[in-house]
């Protein structure tokens, strides 16, 4: 698997992790922006989830282990990412891996 060249990662995206607070009362929001991604809009691509449920995905978001920031990201079904404004929940990671390790991750967002 290729990497992906950093001129094809032209977009910008924030990953936001919700947790309680200590007292279980409040929910806060941690951003982190995500940069050299590329998010691109999907129509009416199909796919099967873990739990075999088929998914009309809205739109996929490619982060490379090598060019995107910032390194090291762990992505989780569920998880909110937010382009242009507009909120997109993570329901299929695809994993691509080359001889060096973890070339790239694709996330399919509704």
């Amino acid at each position: 698997m290729i990497r992906i060249p950093k001129r094809l990662l032209i977009h910008s995206a924030t990953l936001k992790v919700y947790s309680k607070d200590w007292t279980q009362d409040k929910e806060t929001s941690v951003d982190t922006l995500l940069t050299n991604v590329r998010y691109e809009r999907v129509t009416k691509l199909n796919q099967t989830s873990k739990t075999n449920k088929d998914l009309a995905l809205k739109a996929t978001l490619w982060y490379d282990s090598s060019n995107s920031s910032p390194k090291g990201v762990n992505f989780v079904e569920g998880q909110i990412i937010e382009f242009e404004g507009v909120p997109h929940t993570i329901e299929v990671i695809n994993y691509y891996y080359d001889d060096k390790g973890l070339g790239h991750e694709q996330l399919g967002l509704v």
